[in-house]
C-alpha cells in the first residue's frame, strides 16, 4: 500500500490560526483565579485587556462575560500578574491575523505539492508593537486514503520575526512549505 499525505484545508487553516493566536504573546494566557485586595472575594477569568492610563483591567469569565474594573480592587499578587502580562494582552488585542493558502504549481514527477500560507499581520492599534515574534505550527495528517486506515499527525513549526509593527500597518510573511498530496479516488459505477 502506498502511503500518501492527505490534507483537509479546513483542518490545516484552523490549526495554523490557533497556533498563531495562542503565540501572539510570549506565553499563553489562561483562566486564573483573581482575588480582591482583602482576598475575601475571588472569581475565575482570563485577562483580556489592561488600560495603563486609566488603571482598568478587563477579564472574560468562563461563560464569556466581559468584566471591567479598577486595578486597585485586586490583591497585590493579581496586580503583579496584570503588570507582568500587560504587553501580551496589548499584542493579542492589537494584532489582527489572517492567512491564505498559496497555490503552488505541481511539479511533474513529484507526488504532492509544496504548500505554504501567506500570513498577514495588521496592527489595528494606535501604538507601535515592538519586538513581535510569532511562533506557529502547521498540522496535517499523513496516511492512506482508504477508508478506515490509520493516519499519523504531522506538524511543521516555524517562526516570524515581525519586529516593530507600526500603527495601522500590515505585513505579510510566508510559512515554511509542507508537502501535501490531495488525492481523490474515482468512483466506480454510475448513479
Amino acid at each position: 500500500m502506498k502511503k500518501i499525505f492527505k490534507s483537509t484545508n479546513k483542518v490545516l487553516l484552523t490549526a495554523l490560526l490557533t497556533g498563531l493566536l495562542s503565540s501572539a504573546g510570549s506565553a499563553k494566557l489562561v483562566a486564573r483565579t483573581f482575588y480582591s485586595a482583602d482576598k475575601s472575594k475571588s472569581f475565575k477569568a482570563t485577562l483580556t485587556a489592561f488600560d495603563e492610563e486609566k488603571k482598568q483591567v478587563k477579564v472574560r469569565t468562563a461563560k464569556g462575560k466581559d468584566i471591567t474594573f479598577k486595578l486597585s480592587v485586586l490583591s497585590e499578587e493579581c496586580k503583579a500578574y496584570v503588570a507582568e502580562h500587560a504587553s501580551e494582552v496589548a499584542v493579542a488585542t492589537a494584532l489582527s491575523i489572517s492567512f491564505e493558502k498559496v497555490k503552488e504549481k505541481k511539479v511533474k514527477g513529484v507526488d504532492g505539492v509544496n504548500t505554504t500560507f501567506d500570513v498577514t499581520f495588521y496592527n489595528k492599534s494606535e501604538t507601535t508593537l515592538k519586538d513581535v515574534v510569532i511562533d506557529y505550527t502547521i498540522y496535517w495528517k499523513k496516511g492512506n486514503i482508504t477508508k478506515g486506515q490509520k493516519s499519523t499527525q504531522m506538524e511543521e513549526k516555524g517562526s516570524f520575526s515581525v519586529y516593530d509593527l507600526d500603527p495601522k500597518y500590515r505585513v505579510t510573511e510566508t510559512t515554511k512549505a509542507v508537502n501535501v498530496v490531495n488525492k481523490t479516488i474515482k468512483s466506480k459505477g454510475g448513479g
